[in-house]
């Protein structure tokens, strides 16, 4: 027995594009490793108070995609979603930026940006199948790939930028 896939129309692309690049931006906390010796130099702490930030971020991003699931009926995957997540992350990313103080680091790129990148994931997650129905698991990994490419462009444009 065959199985008739329906081709994707412009909309569910654009959906996949979106979601794709949501994954791919939020991915990007993967990339901390380029960051941590300017951020020890910065911030004057030692290598295991700096590679405190990125873990604070994997504990709140995972807080969130938990916290997400039990949020999720409420929201209905509305459209704001992703744009308050991504207004968190800048936000955490720019207080990380600004500050020299080790606490003024974690609270924003631990704690925000982390908590941040956590609903977008989950938010993409979710949404990533119903963007081609007939091919949900292709979908999924996609947008799962993206998130794995985006830690790894990250890498390369960061350390471009510091090396600059």
């Amino acid at each position: 027995m065959s199985r008739v896939v329906a081709e994707p129309d412009s909309r569910s692309l654009l959906r996949l594009a979106a979601v794709v690049g949501l994954s791919a931006s939020f991915g990007t906390i993967h990339a901390f490793s380029v960051l941590l010796e300017p951020l020890e130099t910065r911030l004057g702490a030692s290598r295991g108070a700096t590679s405190a930030l990125y873990s604070t971020g994997l504990v709140a991003l995972t807080l969130a995609v938990f916290g997400f699931g039990r949020v999720r009926p409420a929201v209905r995957l509305a459209w704001w979603v992703p744009l308050v997540a991504g207004a968190a992350g800048s936000a955490g990313l720019g207080l990380a930026a600004a500050s020299t103080a080790w606490l003024g680091a974690v609270t924003g790129y631990g704690v925000l940006f982390g908590a941040a990148n956590g609903v977008a994931y989950a938010y993409a997650l979710e949404l990533g199948p119903s963007a081609l129905p007939g091919r949900p698991g292709f979908a999924m990994g996609i947008t799962t790939a993206a998130y794995a490419a985006g830690a790894t462009g990250a890498a390369v444009v960061f350390a471009r930028a510091l090396d600059a």
